[in-house]
């Protein structure tokens, strides 16, 4: 007789899920490797120097703290960091970055419109960690810091990484303490801390705590321009590569404040000028020998980027396609055909029967210059024109409009294969990383040169499709299913076909994290808020790198 023990097994989280290809994840590699320091969710430098100025201060004034007893005084200096900042975008400019990425801001909003009224905040109700409380700042215990800013001052050696004693600060942690420290008043802070109750007159006490001090506050923001720059201090393979990425991005905002009329540095711009080097004007765009390496490192991000946002657009046409004609499928040779039939032979009905080959042969005279990232045939375009599709579709009309830009944006790519043996040469991966993610440079470029090249035209869109988009799209959903426990099927293989789920994902691009280094550049002083161009002190950072 055998024993058998019966176990209950949950059902599956269902998500809506993020990339569900798996294009995405190499993107998100590259530019991890190229801006570390920062992450998508790191929105306010200010941070890198309250957090180890807060504990150091706790250290000095309480004693053989729980951390239990840690985690709420965090919780309540968190609110009270953020209430002081909503109320000095009150009494100042709007348009000043005042209370742009505070933690908590979307349930501390309106308790500092309370207090304009004359009325008061309560810092525990919103610091509590009550779950069922509606006034709750935030869900994780340890607040914004434990969710966004933890681990990343645990790298830069600022706090330590030890959950099980709380945060403590560590190596520059200190030195940034003391300088945020010059000028704020601690006795304030901690007398508001213990009083709980607070009215408007006493949160403007508090005025220097704001985010937007750190660029008047000189011992604070040169070693934050340190840490960033490595202007004395050699912060390691890290450092270099942070100080690279964000002085091409002073030296391109630079650029583009000379054009006529002036530009401000955006992320669409900044995508498309590294990737053509050249500017909106289509100038080349000067870039500096110190900043070359971090420049190709971008081209090649924005160019996985295309790659990733060309076959997101194939998987959405497929889906969408499929939803129109009710959303279920016997399987993968009836996909093929369907596929086949209902999208591929009109959107290609003249071209379906020649090579791929004989295809981009036939492109090339009409490729633009790549430099020329306006011009409607160029990839950038075309990637524009796919999210302007899909964000504003009309009952599938523009399948063929989202299929023949993605396949175009692939063609382009081909057509300027430089050769290179390795397209990420220059960034360092294990040796099995790829194996997890089919649709990548190496494998694209791979088949460009190879099997591709003699496929009739008609049949690669269909194994872009389905063998590239659908399989493999079953492949990463049934990967997070085993590991995460997370159900992100969009089309769900059954007994009776495939099934397809009620949300699409759109195509869209990665975060490279461009909005929070732009930000980091504001409040350090170096790039003007409301006009193009740098600063007095950006073009002095600016110098300095060469």
């Amino acid at each position: 007789m055998c024993a058998v023990a019966t176990h209950w097994v949950d059902p599956a989280n269902a998500t809506g899920g993020l990339d569900h290809i798996g294009s995405q994840q190499p993107c998100i590699d590259l530019y991890g490797q190229l801006l570390p320091g920062l992450t998508n969710v790191t929105d306010r430098i200010r941070y890198y120097s309250f957090y180890p100025w807060l504990l150091k201060a706790i250290d000095q004034r309480y004693r053989n703290l729980t951390v239990s007893q840690l985690i709420d005084l965090l919780r309540k200096s968190e609110c009270l960091f953020a209430l002081a900042a909503l109320r000095h975008s009150q009494l100042h400019t709007p348009t000043e970055p005042h209370r742009i990425g505070l933690v908590g801001y979307n349930t501390l909003q309106p308790a500092s419109e309370e207090l304009l009224q004359g009325g008061e905040v309560v810092l525990s109700k919103h610091a509590t960690r009550d779950e069922n409380a509606p006034e709750r700042y935030f869900k994780n215990k340890y607040g914004g810091l434990g969710q966004y800013y933890w681990a990343t001052l645990s790298g830069l050696g600022i706090l330590d990484s030890d959950a099980s004693t709380g945060p403590r600060f560590r190596g520059l942690g200190g030195n940034l303490a003391d300088a945020f420290g010059v000028v704020v008043s601690s006795d304030a802070f901690f007398k508001s801390l213990e009083r709980d109750r607070l009215t408007a007159t006493q949160l403007d006490q508090l005025s220097g705590f704001c985010p937007c001090q750190l660029a008047q506050n000189a011992p604070e923001r040169d070693l934050l321009l340190d840490l960033f720059f490595s202007l004395s201090t050699d912060h390691g393979l890290e450092g270099r590569k942070r100080r690279a990425s964000l002085g091409l991005m002073l030296a391109i905002a630079d650029c583009l404040s000379k054009q006529i009329p002036p530009v401000a540095l955006t992320e669409n711009l900044f995508r498309a000028g590294t990737y053509t080097s050249s500017l909106p004007s289509g100038d080349p765009l000067p870039i500096a020998s110190t900043f070359a390496d971090a420049a190709k490192g971008w081209r090649t991000y924005e160019t996985n980027e295309l790659v990733s946002l060309a076959f997101q657009a194939i998987f959405w046409v497929i889906l969408d396609r499929l939803r129109l004609d009710g959303g279920r499928i016997g399987g993968l040779p009836e996909l093929r055909r369907w596929f086949r039939e209902q999208v591929v032979a009109p959107s290609f009905s003249s071209l379906s029967d020649i090579s791929f080959d004989a295809y981009l042969a036939g492109r090339r005279s009409q490729l633009p210059d790549l430099r020329d990232w306006e011009d409607p045939s160029h990839e950038i375009y075309h990637a524009e024109a796919i999210l302007k599709h899909v964000a504003q579709r009309n009952s599938g009309l523009v399948h063929s409009d989202v299929l023949g830009s993605a396949f175009a944006i692939l063609a382009n790519l081909a057509l300027r294969d430089s050769g290179d043996v390795d397209p990420y040469a220059g960034f360092v991966h294990r040796p099995e990383y790829f194996d997890y993610y089919r649709i990548q440079l190496r494998s694209f470029y791979s088949n460009v040169r190879g099997d591709w090249r003699t496929s009739p035209l008609a049949d690669l869109v269909v194994e872009l499709a389905v063998d590239w988009c659908v399989e493999n799209h079953l492949m990463v959903a049934l990967r997070k299913l085993r590991y995460q426990s997370d159900d992100t099927f969009r089309i769900r293989p059954t007994e009776e076909g495939f099934v397809l789920r009620a949300e699409l994902p759109p195509p869209v691009f990665t975060n490279p994290r461009f909005r929070q280094a732009k930000q980091a550049l504001q409040d350090l002083g170096l790039i003007n808020i409301n006009q193009p161009g740098l600063t007095a002190l950006g073009h002095d950072v600016l110098a300095k790198l060469g």
